[in-house]
């Protein structure tokens, strides 16, 4: 196995220089021979010179490269004379000194300034990835040392170009990305790097300034995601003032209608993760979208593909209202998905068939189809659970309405049938009869014109059955009176840990209903008395 080896090194200001090589196997007896490398304080490495650029300049290399040192020298550049470093070391084979110097880097046209006129020089430099360059003079792009310049190269010239986050991304955790999509390496990525992938789409032997983005040296689908994370992000270095293209909404659906979709697969094994961090920043298109592992994957983008978001282990958290809004979520066994707090999020379907179990905090869901009012209920019946504490392990639970029934304050889970296909629910208070986070006058109409009171006809949440039993009786009336919300304003609390909020007294409208709801007890005991 070949070994890697560090010597000989220098420190200027905050740049740490150093001689580096690889011991090779013979397949590549030319790795041996050592090349000069700089480290700077943000972490970004850079070669200096390398092996071929000292056989060109020397006549020959030796497998002896050390006694660093370095000295400022004056240099004469394409916009006059500035100051930089020279380093200093001994060619063993040639037995003298040499110095090579250390330019500024992504500096190519020797100005001490790095700009869009040196990306202009860079661009038609790069190659498909490994294609080794025979012309020494080439050399000066090769960022890393290894007489190639491709993706590896962009990918260094990018670091210097410190590519700042899309605005829209601000709230969001944006992890450092591997590229930047920056196919015209403009300092901005826009729609015009989109439809230079679009157009090579397919082609092999590509290099980055052709669309590919991750490095294969062919345009194909694993290039699209690299584009949708960097979308929007540009060069503090050299981007200032560089129109953004527009995006065109037309030409992006048609590209995605001549796509396959494929299955992604989110694999979290523990801890708390983004799905940005996990590597996409919003997923557009997939056949299948499955989480893996016991840790938390956090969806805290929109997400528009169409296939399942499958949560066979672990944890999914919905942190977005638009997290899986096209996409059927179904949960395994043993897994969980859970709404962040305060979130309302809406899902294409809802499949829990599996036993697993969702959590709504104190968030809520929309289903759009395919969940019928019966079916919600059974759900909500096995997520309270038996005990009516709301820690059941499968169905659809509140960890904020368990907290609070603990401390023996009433909170559930409301739901609502909208009436197009599409059902609602939350974490409510009784009495919030439309799970708007209020109980209000429109929660004592609803209970009292719904006329289910003690009347044995079907009820649904919306007019009064809180205890989920399918009717409206003294229980619920009790529900609805207990809690001290009416008029009270939003009851879920500030901390998003618990959703508990303090029980107030009841005002004087507080009284009035209750009044008006015990009245209406009373004339639909005395008409069945009658009767």
């Amino acid at each position: 196995m070949p070994s890697q080896r560090v010597q000989s090194l220098a420190t200027v200001g905050n740049d740490l220089y150093f001689v580096f090589y690889t011991n090779a196997s013979g397949t590549k007896p030319e790795s041996r021979y050592p090349g000069i490398y700089r480290y700077d304080a943000e972490g970004r490495l850079s070669k200096v010179v390398n092996r071929t650029q000292r056989a060109a300049a020397l006549g020959g290399v030796s497998l002896v490269v050390d006694r660093l040192q370095s000295r400022t020298i004056a240099v004469t550049g394409s916009s006059g004379t500035f100051s930089a470093t020279q380093l200093l070391y001994r060619e063993s084979g040639v037995n003298t000194v040499a110095g090579a110097t250390a330019f500024k880097p992504v500096d190519f046209n020797r100005d001490n300034q790095v700009t869009a006129a040196d990306l202009t020089l860079f661009a038609p430099q790069v190659t498909i990835r490994g294609q080794v360059k025979t012309n020494v003079a080439d050399l000066t792009f090769d960022m890393n040392g290894n007489d190639t310049v491709d993706w590896k190269d962009v990918q260094i010239v990018e670091g210097f170009l410190d590519y700042v986050a899309d605005p829209t991304l601000a709230g969001r955790i944006v992890p450092t990305l591997p590229i930047q999509a920056d196919a015209d390496l403009n300092g901005v990525v826009d729609f015009t790097d989109f439809q230079v992938m679009r157009g090579n789409y397919g082609a092999t032997s590509q290099g980055f300034t052709q669309g590919d983005y991750n490095g294969d040296n062919q345009v194909s689908f694993p290039d699209l995601q690299p584009w949708i994370n960097s979308y929007g992000f540009r060069s503090a270095v050299v981007g200032a003032g560089v129109p953004m293209a527009a995006f065109n909404q037309a030409a992006w659906d048609q590209f995605l209608a001549g796509l396959t979709p494929q299955p992604v697969t989110l694999p979290v094994g523990s801890g708390r993760q983004t799905q940005f961090q996990a590597g996409y920043r919003t997923i557009v298109i997939a056949s299948s979208v499955t989480k893996t592992g016991t840790g938390t994957l956090v969806f805290d983008g929109a997400n528009t593909y169409t296939g399942p978001t499958v949560v066979s282990a672990g944890t999914l958290e919905l942190a977005d209202p638009a997290a899986v809004a096209t996409s059927t979520l179904r949960v395994s066994a043993g897994a969980k998905a859970t709404v962040a707090g305060g979130i309302v999020t809406t899902v294409g379907g809802l499949d829990l068939s599996a036993r697993g179990l969702v959590d709504v905090s104190t968030g809520g869901m929309t289903v759009t189809s395919g969940l019928s009012a019966t079916q919600l209920v059974a759900e909500i019946l096995a997520g309270r659970g038996a005990n009516g504490d709301w820690t059941g392990t499968s169905g659809i639970t509140s960890s904020a309405a368990a907290a609070a029934v603990a401390q023996f304050i009433p909170r559930a889970v409301g739901w609502l049938d909208n009436g197009d296909g599409s059902v609602s629910f939350a974490f409510a208070a009784p009495g919030d009869t439309n799970i708007d986070d209020t109980v209000d006058i429109l929660d004592a109409a609803n209970f009292l014109a719904g006329g289910k009171f003690d009347s044995g006809m079907p009820a649904t949440w919306n007019e009064g059955d809180f205890g989920y039993d399918g009717v409206v009786d003294i229980l619920d009336a009790a529900d609805f009176l207990s809690t001290g919300l009416f008029d009270a304003g939003p009851y879920v609390a500030a901390s998003p840990s618990t959703g508990i909020a303090a029980v107030p007294e009841p005002g004087m409208s507080a009284v009035a209903v209750a009044a008006a709801i015990a009245a209406s007890c009373r004339r639909r005991r005395q008409a069945a008395t009658v009767a």
